[in-house]
């Protein structure tokens, strides 16, 4: 009766062991792979402002020469990557705004 209590206790010692190695196991992968995402959101926002950079030095030069025509052609190509926001920020517009300040489109 003594041996069954015992190894049941070992056999259940051991089957937390188990499920601990493997919870710590998954727990390993999450954070490589949220780590692998961290750094895919950084390259992703340093493409994005790569290209708008290189779009509005563009801009800058057609507009300097007084290229009027290339300057509407590039601008309504599309090039331009959206400015991505997070949630958690607001723009000054917005905050001038809520504060009942109205902001001239025009500059």
């Amino acid at each position: 009766m003594k041996a069954k209590e015992e190894r049941t206790k070992v056999e259940k010692t051991m089957k937390l062991e188990e499920e601990k190695r493997y919870l710590d196991h998954i727990n390993m992968e999450i954070q490589a792979y949220t780590k692998q995402l961290e750094i895919l959101s950084k390259k992703k926002e340093l493409m994005q402002a790569w290209e708008r950079e290189a779009f509005l030095k563009q801009m800058q030069k057609l507009r300097i020469k007084g290229d009027i025509e290339g300057l509407r052609s590039h601008k309504s190509s599309g090039k331009l990557p959206p400015l991505e926001i997070e949630k958690g920020e607001s723009t000054n517009r917005s905050k001038m705004s809520s504060m009942g300040m109205e902001v001239d489109p025009r500059g």
